[in-house]
């Protein structure tokens, strides 16, 4: 009997010590439940955070030039609380956004090419997140296909494929075209007639921004690929090799010859004088070459018209146009990218424009200055520089 309540004891003993480890397991468990749904928590209230200041950022992009427009940036370049008040209703509670500030244009790290800072905070219970990003910007002249100081002349029926966001044509003068001549505007699938005023947009003098001529030449300078032409003589192109990745600058008259039908490559062919297309030319057509947008910039001095392009010719090109004077294309002109002539600018045949905005990539790895717009004039954000959260 002696031994049976030993071994009573015994059993007594080991269910208490069961006892206690099985509460102690349910506490340590109990405590691990906690952890991870106060992690769980914080995790979400930081990710909920951060995608609220994430929408003040995405926001400030699309509206940071809208000075005049409503009054939505106070005096401390601030998103007034209105503005502020409509992305947290969008919000619906996932984070809630405090400020957004807009900076001037200082912090670009190329000090030739504007930049705009912008910095949002967020917060979700407790818990806060700031996001600080520096965009590059540029001239809004340069979201449209066509942006044209003067009349648009289409003499056959054209092809538009525009920048849906941002616009088609935009011009200080109207478009005309023959009777019963039409536009294709791809960007709404539609067949309109080419003076539909849904098309383009008129706008006043001071809409084409003026480049920066002395930037280019000191580019080239460095290069080392200026060519002075003497008053009187035109230079043929084909004298110069291969131009398809150089920055070339022209300081008088230029003749596309008829020796040369194609190059490729994201160039830059600056001409002081007019430029004279006498040959079938195609421009980053060949193989390997779909990323890279060739850019011609023509002053055009003393011509009316800075780029003429002949009647037995063509020009198909994937890059960027840029004229100071009228632009006279006398067959068919075709391009991937963009066209902005500060003069007018007629087509004699058919006409196929598909904006691209590869052609900025481009101008800006060359370092070329998008003038800030005054007036008429406005300013996009580009790609972002600086990127950081905290």
């Amino acid at each position: 009997m002696k031994i049976k309540r030993d071994e009573q004891g015994f059993a007594l003993v080991l269910s208490m010590f069961i006892l206690v480890a099985v509460l102690l397991l349910v506490a340590s468990m109990t405590r691990m439940l906690q952890s991870q749904l106060d992690f769980y928590s914080f995790n979400n209230n930081d990710k909920q955070a951060f995608y609220a200041a994430e929408a003040g950022i995405a926001y400030g992009k699309e509206i940071f030039w809208n000075d005049g427009i409503g009054g939505v940036w106070d005096a401390d370049n601030n998103l007034i609380a209105s503005e502020v008040e409509k992305i947290n209703q969008k919000l619906s509670g996932n984070g809630e956004l405090d400020y957004l500030h807009k900076s001037d244009y200082s912090h670009s790290p190329n000090p030739n090419q504007p930049a705009v800072k912008l910095e949002a905070r967020a917060l979700s219970n407790g818990i806060d997140k700031k996001v600080i990003t520096t965009f590059y910007i540029y001239n809004s002249a340069f979201n449209n296909a066509i942006s044209s100081g003067g009349d648009i002349t289409i003499d056959n029926n054209g092809f538009i494929n525009g920048n849906i966001e941002k616009g088609d044509i935009y011009t200080k003068g109207h478009v005309y075209g023959p009777d019963g001549g039409t536009i294709i505007d791809n960007s709404s699938s539609d067949k309109v007639e080419i003076v539909d005023s849904e098309i383009y947009t008129e706008v006043s003098d001071d809409f084409i921004p003026n480049l920066d001529f002395n930037q280019f030449y000191n580019i080239a300078e460095d290069k080392g690929t200026i060519y002075n032409v003497n008053s009187g003589e035109v230079l043929e192109l084909s004298t110069l090799g291969d131009v398809g990745d150089d920055f070339t600058y022209i300081n008088g008259d230029l003749e596309i010859d008829p020796s040369v039908n194609d190059f490729n490559g994201s160039g830059v062919l600056v001409v002081t004088g007019q430029l004279n297309i006498k040959s079938n030319v195609e421009i980053n057509r060949a193989e390997g070459y779909e990323d890279d947008y060739f850019t011609i910039i023509v002053k055009g001095e003393g011509y009316s018209e800075g780029i003429v392009l002949d009647t037995d010719n063509a020009i198909d090109m994937q890059g960027f146009i840029y004229s100071y004077g009228n632009t006279d294309f006398k067959n068919t002109f075709n391009i991937d990218g963009a066209i902005v002539t500060k003069g007018s600018l007629s087509v004699k045949n058919s006409m196929g424009i598909n904006y691209e905005s590869g052609f900025l990539d481009s101008l800006f790895d060359w370092g070329i200055e998008f003038p800030v717009g005054t007036g008429e004039q406005k300013d996009s954000i580009y790609k972002v520089i600086n990127w950081s959260e905290n």
